[in-house]
């Protein structure tokens, strides 16, 4: 093995076994399978700052206190830093290292008791790629945690936004149900007056009660929706409570125009699955060239200076003292396990290579998730405008009604039934305004929508 490590470079003169990270697939089509079609003053694709596309100052406000107070971004953004730190000390390993000691010995006649202290410095000498791949897997170690990262900031922005939505949606929903409690209970007391007439029929009036008692079911499941929003709210924002004020009901948010047509679908590539994928690449490369390191010869370069004193009689007997020097290199040869280290880069080239396939199914998985999340915002859109067509259509059928009963030909109530109908369409339509704005917000976190870091990603 020297033998053959001599002839290859030398030892004087030897240059580097690299280890060169490979390239990674390029598998993403031009453009996606579900495209959105872009209106007239629509909102652009943005990942940075999606979630002020509803125009929601207080949702602005949360999304930057979740940032900044969020507890897991702040316990990612501490491994950040450890990791940054750790790279900046990865190649210390190959600085000279200087080491002093000092100890009493006793000569083997037992008739003398000496005193030796010393310095003893080495240096390793990378000819083999050993530090390039430990530098590598440092970086690696920072990516892995800056993605990790990204990912925690994904989630928690579009969470808080998906949290902020339905506890605002929840408060609309009980204005309306209260609303509805009402006429249920107008209903039932006009339908008692036209049973005790004996025009009613009994099983209307049944009907009715079973109604009045399912609106506050449906009430009590909306204020504890709200609290449960709220309280997730709070959570994330890494707060103990949820503030009063957060209970005052506010409007639903509402989005404007958008589109996705010129979205490239190689954004996809932001996710921060796809980015630790890259890390795990940069790490299984880092580990085959030190695997390979590990095949040839170990060189370092070393100097000692020994220094011993007799300290029996104040001393020597003769006064002397004695002191060596030491200089050399040191050259660490394998030789019986050599067969061990070649398996070990088998194994490595083999994680490699697993490792590009990981990268290759992240990608994929991204992709599918992308076009699900499009596909769905889709189907919102469309369920969302046939809704807001019934809205309409409901209350242009209760401005009939209520003319018609100002002019004698509709009871009272007809007209708490065209109200229940009405009121009944809004509720439908706050949910179809809900399910969009979740859509959109599932769509922003398949595509790692998150703020850029504080530091613009520089390293």
């Amino acid at each position: 093995m020297l033998a053959l490590a001599l002839c290859g470079c030398g030892l004087a003169g030897c240059a580097l076994i690299k280890t060169p990270v490979p390239g990674l697939p390029k598998s993403v089509p031009e453009q996606w399978a579900h495209p959105l079609a872009q209106e007239a003053n629509a909102i652009k694709p943005d990942l940075y700052s999606w979630w002020t596309a509803f125009a929601d100052p207080q949702l602005n406000e949360l999304v930057k206190l979740a940032i900044r107070q969020n507890l897991t971004i702040a316990q990612a953004q501490d491994r950040i830093r450890r990791a940054r730190i750790q790279l900046g000390h990865a190649g210390d390993q190959f600085l000279p290292q200087l080491h002093a000691h000092a100890q009493p010995n006793e000569a083997i006649s037992a008739r003398d008791t000496y005193f030796q202290y010393g310095l003893d410095a080495t240096w390793e000498i990378s000819l083999f790629g050993r530090k390039e791949s430990v530098m590598k897997l440092a970086r690696a170690q920072i990516a892995a945690n800056e993605a990790e990262a990204q990912a925690t900031q994904v989630s928690v922005v579009a969470e808080v936004v998906r949290s902020y939505i339905e506890l605002r949606t929840s408060q609309q929903q009980q204005q309306l149900l209260e609303q509805q409690a009402q006429l249920t209970q107008a209903r039932v007391r006009l339908l008692g007056i036209r049973q005790q007439l004996g025009i009613g029929d009994a099983q209307e009036l049944a009907t009715a009660n079973g109604d009045t008692l399912l609106v506050k079911i449906n009430l009590s499941k909306s204020r504890q929706m709200a609290e449960s929003a709220a309280q997730r709210l709070a959570l994330l924002l890494g707060q103990p409570a949820a503030p009063a004020e957060w209970q005052n009901t506010a409007a639903q948010p509402q989005l404007g125009s958008y589109g996705f047509d010129q979205l490239p679908a190689d954004m996809v590539r932001t996710r921060p699955e796809i980015k630790a994928a890259e890390a795990a690449v940069l790490q299984a490369t880092g580990d085959l060239g030190v695997a390979k390191a590990e095949v040839y010869p170990y060189l370092s370069l070393g100097t000692a200076y020994l220094y011993s004193a007799n300290i029996t009689n104040n001393y020597s007997l003769d006064g002397a003292s004695h002191s060596t020097p030491l200089i050399g290199p040191t050259i660490d040869v394998p030789l019986l396990d050599w067969g061990r280290r070649r398996a070990a880069v088998r194994v490595q080239r083999a994680a490699l290579d697993a490792s590009l396939l990981a990268y290759r199914e992240s990608v994929l998985e991204a992709l599918a998730e992308v076009e699900t999340a499009l596909s769905s915002l889709q189907a919102q859109q469309q369920i969302l405008a046939t809704t807001q067509t019934n809205t309409t259509l409901r209350e242009r059928e209760l401005t009939r009604i209520q003319r018609m009963q100002q002019l004698g030909f509709a009871s009272e109530l007809d007209a708490i039934n065209g109200k229940q109908q009405n009121v009944e369409a809004a509720l439908s339509l706050l949910e179809a305004h809900a399910s969009h704005d979740l859509a959109f917000v599932a769509l922003y976190k398949s595509l790692g929508g998150a703020p850029l870091p504080e530091d613009g990603g520089q390293h």
